[in-house]
């Protein structure tokens, strides 16, 4: 769970014809949320259209033009404290860090390894055990999301302290700035990492993949895989499930194996974390719960649209964005063309996670003691930039 409350969700754009990246920031209170909760539950949920993306507020220009886009990484770093510190490896491989309230950019190791497409990061306090770790040192992990590039590195972040430079070496001359090679995700080849989260004290990645295979711990402390929780359950999520500690509840955006009716939308759970407990200590069939799924109720996908994909973003104070992206579906003369994809868009939806049953059923949740409440939901068609990164 976050330490403080977003006030910008950052969206990464890419120019379709120069293929540069811009990070815009889109307002919170103005786009995504009223004023009140009260107010959010009198409105009926609408989608309003963006015309346009907010003002960049910084570009990202890859050295050459139109080549290898794909090995572009975006990420957000220290995301407990910070929602500015945007961390970028080019496609050259050079890796920076760009604060986007002091439009500073600091240079960064260079050995991060190309994780191919949709690579995940996650960040992770360093243990209260490291007596050199500041309270806002955080590990930053990064693996790759498929089996065809087992790779998986780790940067001690902690921007609070200098880094000095030795000019003999041309090193940093703190070894904690190093990217350090971590034992790969052990994924069954042709699978996927589709859901991933930290649990248990925040010491434990945990990720579940698909089609083959199940679900992987990782140990950030010893810095092992747990080999013996591999492949009889897998979480409920697609994404980042997020924590909500006041109600004790995972929250996050529906998976469910191939039931695409099921998947991405709005889920709870509440027992994520003792599964995990109990797959590491050897039980292989630990039972996570999903206790409710908001299919309508304001954050369907628009008639005659399909969802790409779907993740959710922590807010603070229970405030949740559901960003997905999403394309028209088109039907051809043709059978064989039947279903292809037409305009791409962005889905962007702000809810919020309350106690009480309430009165109003377009909020209520079938589970005593919270409900969720839609605010707003805003739609941006692409044209000549596609939203690639939402952080």
């Amino acid at each position: 769970m976050m330490n403080l409350r977003r006030r910008f969700v950052n969206l990464l754009a890419e120019n379709d014809l120069s293929s540069v990246y811009s990070l815009r920031r889109l307002d919170v209170s103005e786009h995504l949320f009223y004023p009140s909760t009260a107010e959010a539950e009198a409105a009926k949920p609408e989608v309003f259209s963006l015309a346009s993306l907010p003002a960049p507020i910084c570009n990202f220009q890859p050295a050459v033009v139109g080549r290898y886009v794909e090995q572009h990484l975006f990420g957000l770093a220290n995301p407990r404290i910070s929602e500015c510190r945007i961390l970028w490896r080019s496609q050259e491989w050079n890796t920076f860090l760009y604060d986007a309230d002091s439009h500073t950019a600091w240079s960064m190791p260079s050995s991060l390894r190309y994780k191919g497409k949709r690579p995940i990061v996650i960040s992770a306090p360093v243990p209260v055990a490291d007596a050199d770790a500041p309270g806002e040192a955080e590990d930053l992990f990064v693996m790759c999301s498929n089996s065809g590039y087992r790779c998986f590195q780790v940067l001690r972040f902690d921007h609070s302290k200098p880094k000095p430079f030795n000019p003999r070496t041309f090193t940093d001359a703190d070894p904690s700035w190093e990217w350090d090679r971590l034992p790969p995700p052990p994924l069954s080849d042709c699978s996927s990492i589709y859901s991933h989260a930290v649990l248990g004290g925040r010491r434990i990645i945990c990720v579940s993949a698909s089609p083959f295979g199940g679900t992987y711990l990782f140990d950030t402390v010893k810095r092992q895989w747990m080999w013996q929780a591999t492949s009889d359950w897998h979480m409920p999520f697609f994404g980042a499930p997020q924590y909500v500690p006041d109600l004790k509840l995972w929250l996050g955006v529906s998976w469910s194996g191939d039931d695409f009716d099921d998947r991405h939308h709005l889920c709870a759970s509440s027992d994520l974390g003792a599964a995990v407990a109990a797959a590491a200590k050897g039980r292989y069939r630990p039972s996570v719960t999903v206790k409710h799924h908001w299919k309508g109720e304001g954050l369907e996908t628009p008639v005659g649209w399909n969802t790409a994909s779907a993740g959710l973003l922590d807010l603070g104070d229970s405030r949740f964005c559901i960003a997905k992206i999403i394309y028209e579906v088109v039907m051809d003369d043709y059978p064989e063309y039947q279903n292809t994809v037409g305009k791409m868009a962005a889905l962007l939806t702000g809810v919020e996670i309350v106690r009480g049953a309430g009165d109003n059923p377009s909020s209520s949740s079938e589970e005593e003691g919270f409900r969720m409440v839609v605010h707003k939901s805003l739609r941006y068609i692409f044209r000549g930039e596609s939203i690639k990164w939402v952080l």
